[in-house]
Order: structure tokens, then C-alpha cells, then sequence
């Protein structure tokens, strides 16, 4: 089922960002609050998987799909859940910043990688047939996405931004911590009411996440 999974959300991605084959990209895709208020809901659900450049996509694109293949989750709806849930947490966040940004639109999938690195930490950290080795992973990657995304929205700057300058469009920088706070807060309400040996039992890998940051305010 999650290859099928993954095969879907790659037909999506690539449908979106076919523009990108003659140098442009789907703007009528992006997140503008303006135009979903007037109506133009499905950019609510399409921003994410918009990129304004064959790097922005790549960086993006690598970092989704190595974090949702490493999800231990089992089930098919809490994955999705996952998903959406960290897109609307860095959607929130963000819609909240673009007026002072300097963009007037959003798109990309690094909101959304933050809220899933975040949601691998944690699986990795509460399944009790890991052993202390998995545990501490899971606490110190937990920790480098929380402070890397703290410091990016108190600074206003990405991580290692100097490597791709005018790459990713307007760097919209609460986005990461927006993903990562819905990520994190999405797990923890569907697996609260969990005991811990439910939660092992759910938890069918306890593989270390890569994460790689990217995302884009449109200009």
C-alpha cells in the first residue's frame, strides 16, 4: 500500500511541476490567501507540491520521499494525516508571515518534510522494541529540527541559505517550524490514547529520518 502511496504523490508532483519543462511553474497552483478567499480552495491542498525550480523540486522532492518511506506508522489514513497535517501547520504559519516576507505566495514541500522529520523522531523515540541506540537518535534528530527551525524563524534566514541563493524563490522561514509544530502535535492527538505497547506494535521500522530543508515564497 505505500508504494502505492509514494506512486501517487509522485504523479502529483510531477503534474504540478511540468511547467517547470518550459521555465515556468504552476502559479495558479501556490498558496494565495487572497485567491482562497475568493474561492480558489484547492491551493489550500496544491502549494505544497509546487517548486519554482528544478533544485527547489529536487531538494524538496528527496527530502519528502526519504522521510515517508521511513514513517513506521502501518496505516494508510494516519499517514495521510501526517501529511496533510504538517502542510497545514507550515500553511498556518506562513499565511501568518507573508505580508512582512517580501512574497506574496507560498509553495513547497519543506513545511511539510520539517512536520515529518518531526513525526519519524518521535516514532523512533516511543516504540518500546527499540533499543537505547534508536531511542537516542530519535531524541537528537527531535532536537536538530527543533532548534534548526527556532533559529530560522527567530532569524528570518534558512539554514545554509548561501548554498542556493535565488534557487528557492523568497525564503518564507516560519514555514519550517510551522510543519514541525503541526507534525509533532498531529502524532501526539492520534496516539495519545494509545498504550505504549499499542504504540510499539504500530511501529513496524525504527530507521534514522534524513532531513533536508527547502522551501519557497514565490516572488
Amino acid at each position: 500500500m505505500r508504494r502505492v502511496e509514494l506512486l501517487i504523490y509522485g504523479a502529483v508532483i510531477a503534474a504540478l511541476n511540468a511547467p517547470l519543462v518550459w521555465g515556468g511553474f504552476a502559479d495558479a497552483m501556490i498558496l494565495l490567501p487572497e485567491k482562497v478567499a475568493a474561492g480558489q480552495w484547492w491551493r489550500i491542498f496544491s502549494h505544497p507540491f509546487v517548486h519554482v525550480s528544478w533544485y527547489h523540486l529536487l531538494l524538496d522532492g528527496a527530502a519528502f520521499f526519504i522521510l515517508y518511506a521511513q514513517l513506521a506508522e502501518a496505516r494508510c489514513v494516519k499517514r495521510t494525516a501526517y501529511v496533510f497535517g504538517s502542510a497545514l501547520g507550515s500553511m498556518l504559519a506562513v499565511m501568518i508571515a507573508l505580508p512582512g516576507s517580501g512574497a506574496y505566495g507560498y509553495c513547497g514541500l519543506s513545511g511539510l518534510g520539517h512536520g515529518l522529520m518531526g513525526i519519524c523522531s518521535l516514532e523512533l523515540i516511543t516504540g518500546m522494541q527499540a533499543d537505547r541506540k534508536a531511542r537516542v537518535t530519535g531524541l537528537v534528530s527531535l532536537a536538530l529540527v527543533t532548534v534548526k527551525s527556532i533559529i530560522e524563524a527567530l532569524t528570518g534566514k534558512m539554514f545554509l541559505g548561501f548554498l542556493h541563493p535565488d534557487l528557492l524563490g523568497i525564503p518564507i522561514s516560519v514555514a519550517h517550524i510551522g510543519g514541525l509544530l503541526a507534525g509533532c502535535a498531529i502524532w501526539w492527538t492520534m496516539n495519545r490514547q494509545m498504550s505504549p505497547a499499542y504504540v510499539s506494535s504500530s511501529l513496524s521500522t525504527n530507521r534514522l529520518p534524513r532531513s533536508c530543508a527547502a522551501e519557497a515564497g514565490v516572488k
